[in-house]
């Protein structure tokens, strides 16, 4: 009864490193402790260089680890979560990765194409600088870095994932209840 979570945290990652995972263990997993839902939420990391906007081989990696997931979990939804805000100093001062909205994009459109829903975190955060204001805000919601968001600005985010999914559940209710 009630939630539980497994958290496959890796620091630095991208998440093709999932393709590493062998399929028979996260088959052995689903088998033994069924999931309702899979989140998977990347994309901070491919962003650490500041002139990059072309993300179109991190579909073509990601997209097998994509399939995997599908395949091994296939009773379970799957959602993907896009990246958050990133900042790189660009003429002095501390602004948006040149390529943030490209990979959100790129996210989205592999979701899509996979049949995971999206969840775009990068405007839920507030979208172009929010990174930079995050960390100027008293009390900051993120971590000078300008690429972390802190427990406060984590809480906050985790407030909207989980009001976002609230909300999409009553529809569903309502929806199946007008059916009957």
């Amino acid at each position: 009864n009630g939630i539980i979570l497994d958290n496959f945290s890796f620091r630095g990652i991208t998440g093709v490193e999932f393709k590493k995972i062998d399929e028979n263990f996260l088959q052995e997993i689903q088998e033994k402790d069924q999931y309702d839902l899979v989140i998977m939420q990347y994309g901070v990391n491919l962003l650490f260089r500041p002139d990059d906007t072309d993300y179109s081989y991190y579909v073509k990696t990601m997209t097998p680890v994509l399939e995997k997931f599908k395949k091994a979990f296939p009773n379970s939804d799957l959602m993907m979560v896009s990246t958050a805000d990133r900042a790189f100093r660009y003429n002095g001062e501390f602004q948006s990765a040149k390529g943030v909205k490209n990979l959100v994009e790129t996210q989205a459109k592999m979701a899509f194409d996979n049949g995971f829903a999206f969840f775009n975190l990068f405007e839920t955060m507030g979208g172009e600088n929010s990174i930079v204001k995050w960390a100027s805000m008293e009390p900051p919601l993120a971590n000078k870095d300008y690429v972390h968001p802190n427990g406060k600005g984590t809480d906050i985010l985790a407030k909207h994932i989980f009001d976002a999914m609230i909300a999409d559940y009553q529809k569903f209710t309502l929806k199946n209840k007008a059916a009957q």
